[in-house]
């Protein structure tokens, strides 16, 4: 009876221990949600400050920019709506800016330990002004023509090309002499996954697993094919000096017209002296 009575009372306490720890990890867990969410909205605050910053800045910024409106679409007394744009920005010149600032110290935190070092000095290199380092921002409707890319390149570098020569100050002139861009873009991977799937279920016992494995390797390696929204991009990944990537949340993008199975972030550092190489190859892509 003694031991049995022993028995059941630590019985009794593993039960009522295992219960506590379960109370307090479901307590840690939602603790660390609320925090995530807490972390994303501020994030999120932050960003739409910054993207009104980073508009005012492109609308003010008259010497170097191209926008590219359709043609008699606006309504009777509005402005027709735009279709594409690109332009650079100085960070030096910007440096004091919410936009600048943010998306400085984002991409930072996104770099990986390969590319920290040598990305983080190209950017305070470029707020400090030791080099002209310009964010190259470029955008467009999805079914606007390719054609108009070969055009849009051309006009920045002639907007580059006039300031240098124009500006009223020789500290203007310099800031648009790019050593490099910093590029932010996006690319997706097609991929259905659920043929990936069907092929790993049909295997059984070892040659099942062996199966599964193979068809893994091939999924992985598969997805690695990367696609870009833009197709210029393949060019400037080409001639980037830096480039790393990190994942977006999966999505299925009906206006693309494919499944966007998974999603990356992709920044580039690209020498400015390549410019005019990157325009030709555009242009021979159509």
């Amino acid at each position: 009876e003694d031991n049995s009575t022993t028995i059941s009372t630590s019985d009794n306490g593993r039960s009522s221990s295992s219960k506590k720890s379960k109370r307090r990890g479901s307590k840690h867990d939602d603790n660390a949600r609320q925090q995530a969410s807490a972390n994303n909205s501020k994030l999120l605050e932050a960003w739409n400050i910054a993207k009104s910053d980073l508009a005012d800045i492109i609308s003010k910024q008259v010497t170097v920019g191209t926008l590219i409106k359709a043609e008699g679409s606006g309504e009777k007394g509005s402005e027709n709506p735009p279709l594409a744009c690109i332009t650079a920005l100085n960070l030096h010149t910007h440096k004091n800016s919410s936009s600048i600032n943010f998306i400085g110290t984002f991409l930072k935190k996104k770099a990986p330990p390969q590319f920290k070092h040598t990305f983080n000095r190209v950017w305070s290199e470029g707020i400090a002004g030791k080099k002209q380092v310009g964010l190259l921002v470029q955008a467009r409707l999805i079914n606007i023509p390719p054609s108009c890319v070969p055009v849009l390149q051309t006009e920045l570098a002639k907007d580059l090309e006039w300031a240098q020569e124009n500006e009223d100050t020789q500290a203007l002139k310099k800031s648009f002499a790019f050593d490099s861009f910093v590029y932010v873009t996006r690319a997706y991977y097609p991929l259905d996954y659920e043929d990936a799937q069907t092929t790993q279920q049909d295997g059984h016992g070892a040659k099942g697993k062996k199966e599964k494995s193979r068809t893994k390797k091939g999924f992985e390696e598969k997805k690695r094919e990367r696609m870009w929204f833009h197709f210029e991009d393949e060019v400037f990944e080409r001639h980037a000096t830096i480039k790393f990537d990190y994942s977006l949340k999966a999505k299925t993008d009906k206006s693309q017209g494919i499944d966007l199975v998974d999603q990356d972030q992709v920044i580039m550092v690209i020498p400015a002296s390549k410019w005019m190489t990157i325009q030709q190859e555009v242009a021979m892509m159509l």
